[in-house]
């Protein structure tokens, strides 16, 4: 066998004999060179100097960037992007694949060359490579985007992410806009624009993740029950229910950002996101009446955060807002205007209950006549408020904006779905048991008539 080594400046070929070969197999590595040669210091010294010079271009061809030349020089494209995959992907036992693992370099040139391929070949590829390009070529992208969205390029993240699946992109958006639910606005906006930019707002015909498609799940999951402990204490119950409102409300704000106007469409996609805010919001509305009434002074901040959205959101013409479907934009508008005078004297309730409050925590001897008159005009100001609301005549509160020309012949059923909770008066919460429940459905049929009850309308 010949190797070549270098020295003095020229090059010379010398020659190992083949037991001599065999022996420093056998020994291993650089010390068997000296082994070799016990009788010629001089010739040992140029041996290992060979075997450095063989290791080292061995070493660099296990580098990563020779793997990738010798993979892109033979066409294995398929090969490369597992390569590339195993380089960047989790650790097997790390649950959390929404966190970027490897070099950040290394995870910018995969998604990049992963794009640069798509382009290429986008018609004429094979099946399977075909099939290898669009799955490992979009793992590789969604590491990157994860990659942006944890360096606070947010602005960047649709560009890649609108090369993903239709699941994998709805996922992503819906991952960030979740995690920065309570972030400053200047990010909140970025990953708006990053979306409404680089997706297109509807579904489409070719199946990829729209705009609304992120949005909605989005709004669904904020209204997803939270499991939450109690302490048994109904103001801890009230507490955690205006906690959740002011998340749920948060989740409409990413309706309530006006679109660049480069964008195609731009004044019908603007009206869209309005209406979506206006109908989701009116059914926030009425869940928060609901878990509101608690005699506690503190405000419904869920309800009133929203108000806030679309009070600033309504300033805008509203005229393209109206060609969409004349009828339920303004049964929506009608329903806001509302609850937003509902809230106005909910506020006024809740003035009055916190003087009350605190004027019981004092013996009614010792009451200030002005502290007693102060509670009186709390108490006229939210009488005449309530009474005002629910005595209009030509607008009537909560009506339908049009009575609907399509009138039932039958009866109209309505299927609720409610959660209870039962405490005792010291505010410790009932387990549901069979008596519980029995004595629930009773109390239920008592307070309808016997002839619903018979006829099973309820």
């Amino acid at each position: 066998e010949e190797e070549e080594a270098g020295w003095g400046g020229g090059r010379r070929r010398w020659r190992r004999p083949a037991a001599v070969e065999e022996e420093a197999a056998g020994a291993g590595g650089r010390g068997s060179t000296l082994a070799c040669f016990p009788g010629c210091p001089k010739l040992a010294k140029y041996g290992a100097l060979g075997d450095i010079v063989h290791e080292s271009v061995s070493r660099a061809c296990k580098e990563q960037h020779r793997q990738i030349e010798m993979n892109l020089m033979t066409g294995d494209i398929a090969n490369l992007l597992d390569l590339l995959w195993s380089w960047i992907s989790p650790v097997e036992d790390d649950q959390n694949i929404l966190r970027p693992q490897g070099d950040p370099q290394m995870i910018r040139f995969s998604a990049h060359l992963v794009l640069v391929l798509r382009y290429l070949f986008p018609d004429e590829m094979k099946d399977t490579f075909k099939k290898k390009l669009m799955t490992v070529g979009d793992y590789i992208l969604h590491m990157y985007a994860i990659y942006l969205f944890s360096k606070q390029h947010e602005e960047l993240v649709g560009v890649y992410a609108s090369q993903l699946a239709r699941h994998l992109c709805i996922d992503l958006f819906v991952h960030m806009m979740e995690q920065k639910l309570n972030d400053s606005l200047h990010v909140k906006h970025k990953i708006f624009q990053s979306a409404i930019l680089y997706l297109p707002f509807s579904p489409g015909e070719d199946s990829k993740a729209c705009f609304e498609d992120i949005v909605e799940r989005v709004l669904i999951r904020s209204r997803e029950t939270k499991d939450s402990k109690y302490e048994g204490k109904l103001s801890d119950v009230a507490e955690q229910h205006r906690l959740q409102s002011l998340q749920k409300a948060y989740a409409v704000q990413w309706l309530c950002f006006t679109p660049p106007s480069t964008i195609g469409d731009f004044a019908i996609v603007n009206a869209k996101l309005l209406m979506r805010a206006l109908m989701h919001s009116n059914i926030l509305f009425r869940e928060f009446a609901l878990i509101s009434l608690w005699r506690v002074p503190k405000m419904p901040i869920g309800a009133h955060k929203l108000l806030s959205f679309l009070v600033e959101l309504l300033k805008q013409p509203v005229d393209s807002l109206l060609s969409l479907d004349e009828d339920s934009v303004s049964e929506n508008l009608h329903e806001f205007e509302d609850w937003r005078e509902y809230y106005s004297c909910d506020a006024t309730y809740r003035n009055w209950l916190k003087i009350e409050l605190e004027n019981a925590e004092v013996p009614p001897s010792e009451l200030s006549h002005e502290e007693k008159e102060r509670a009186i005009a709390a108490a006229k100001e939210t009488l005449a408020s309530s009474l005002s609301l629910l005595r209009r005549v030509e607008n009537p509160w909560m009506s339908l904006a049009q009575d609907s020309i399509y009138a039932p012949s039958d009866n109209l059923f309505i299927g609720l779905h409610a959660t209870g909770m039962l405490c005792l008066p010291s505010g410790e919460c009932l387990q549901p048991d069979a008596t519980l429940c029995t004595t629930l459905t009773s109390a239920l049929y008592a307070s309808i008539s016997e002839e619903d009850v018979l006829k099973r309308q309820v």
